[in-house]
């Protein structure tokens, strides 16, 4: 009986002492964060911000670090608090609604009688290489409600040099945000240039 105590007693302190251990990893969430809004008179515009297209290996909760054309590392540790896709989409959707400005943003579902106009995105890459610096390549539309018709499309290919993440995976949220807020930008002017036709 008291060899089993013993041995209760000697599991109970190994696995104590392994939750505390020094190679414990902290786990930290991040999210992408929108532009800061310039106020302004709104525009009347009412926008669909469709679902935002990524590819599978984006869409895994860590961050994901690119080592090489071919090959992406995923840091321990380090997740997306929301699938990126969603976030993307949210970020997106409250940089149009500060860059057009309008106050009138619909993400997901709407009936084609709320909105003026919809966007849509396909991201081929989102990602930030160890040295820091972040690449965004996406394909984009815009069109009348319901996607019946193409009235602008493009594709974007924008690079932003940032810091490293392995001095802080946070580096790697914030490279992120501001790609997003220059492609925001990019979308916002043929957004408002199209509803002026």
């Amino acid at each position: 009986m008291n060899t089993l105590r013993s041995l209760a007693a000697a599991a109970l302190c190994a696995t104590v002492t392994g939750c505390f251990s020094p190679h414990t990893v902290v786990t930290r969430h991040f999210i992408l964060t929108p532009a800061t809004a310039t106020a302004a008179a709104t525009s009347g515009i009412r926008l669909g911000v469709g679902v935002v297209k990524m590819p599978d290996y984006l869409l895994s909760s860590s961050l994901a670090v690119r080592k090489n054309v071919g090959e992406i590392s995923y840091l321990e540790g380090a997740l997306w608090a929301e699938r990126l896709d969603k976030g993307f989409a949210r970020v997106l959707a409250a940089n149009l609604s500060g860059m057009i400005p309008t106050d009138q943003v619909l993400l997901g579902a709407w009936h084609t009688d709320d909105v003026t106009l919809e966007v849509h995105v396909t991201v081929e890459q989102f990602d930030v290489d160890q040295g820091g610096t972040g690449i965004l390549a996406a394909q984009w539309s815009i069109t009348s409600p319901g996607g019946s018709k193409v009235l602008k499309s493009g594709e974007s290919r924008l690079t932003k040099v940032g810091k490293s993440p392995a001095s802080d995976s946070q580096n790697i949220a914030a490279t992120l945000s501001e790609l997003t807020a220059t492609f925001s930008q990019t979308l916002a002017e043929s957004v408002r240039e199209v509803a002026s036709r």
